[in-house]
């Protein structure tokens, strides 16, 4: 059993890629460093992140494919739904030999998984998008924690580069201890445990007591309906809300 294992990045994903293609045969397993698991059976082999290699796979993507592809591809990896290294890969096999076709292809469950994939991830970036919410530092800087279920942080980033241009800001995925900094209209993304101690500033609290007081102020109790704002805004992502921080049950 052929098991190829990477580092978890997409530049390593798209070298394991590019290893597929030159000969011509997928693995049985594929896993991220992170979350290897050794197996008696498995003939396991070590994929090493190369960028020109990783670059070749995106350009021959687009290409050969299409762009439309290419983003699938993308946004399943950052779905982390079980199986999604092995469905991409297949998606991007197949691709090669009936080109955007296999986007459309109904029939086939690798390009069905990776249209879904791809769906969740956008269902969930268009959530936090205004959901996500920044509250100031005593450094000036807009800090936003939240906990999605997707890796979707460089994407936010980019919206945000454009919503908060001129602001510094770092968004903090708790769930996997990772954040991404923005200055200079540049972001990067860095493990959590870089950031240093972080101090709301002296009016950020009282800027949060009015901020739920507004939002107390404009709702109508006869016409609280909590199945509603669950649908709206699904209780997972309550724990960051500010409005919602007395009412996170």
């Amino acid at each position: 059993m052929l098991h190829y294992i990477y580092d978890g990045s997409f530049t390593g994903f798209l070298t394991l890629v590019h290893r597929v293609l030159s000969e011509k045969r997928i693995p049985d397993r594929i896993s991220g460093s992170d979350s290897y698991q050794p197996d008696l059976f498995s003939q396991d082999v070590i994929i090493e992140a190369e960028g020109e290699k990783a670059d070749r796979v995106a350009e021959a993507i687009i290409k050969e494919i299409s762009r439309k592809c290419y983003r699938a591809v993308y946004r399943c990896f950052l779905s982390e739904i079980d199986g999604f290294e092995k469905a991409a890969v297949k998606f991007i096999y197949r691709g090669f030999h009936s080109g955007e076709r296999i986007y459309q292809d109904w029939t086939d469950p690798d390009a069905a998984f990776v249209r879904r994939a791809e769906k969740m991830v956008n269902r969930e970036l268009h959530r936090y998008q205004g959901l996500l919410r920044f509250r100031m530092l005593e450094s000036e800087i807009l800090y936003a924690p939240y906990r999605p279920e997707h890796k979707i942080s460089n994407l936010l980033a980019w919206h945000f580069s454009r919503r908060l241009a001129a602001e510094r800001w770092i968004i903090h995925d708790r769930g996997r201890n990772i954040a991404v900094i923005y200055s200079n209209r540049e972001w990067l993304e860095i493990p959590a445990e870089e950031l240093k101690d972080l101090k709301f500033a002296g009016e950020e609290e009282q800027y949060q007591k009015l901020w739920i007081k507004f939002f107390e102020s404009i709702s109508i109790k006869m016409r609280k309906n909590l199945k509603a704002q669950s649908r709206f805004m699904p209780k997972k992502c309550w724990e960051f809300l500010i409005e919602k921080e007395n009412n996170t049950k």
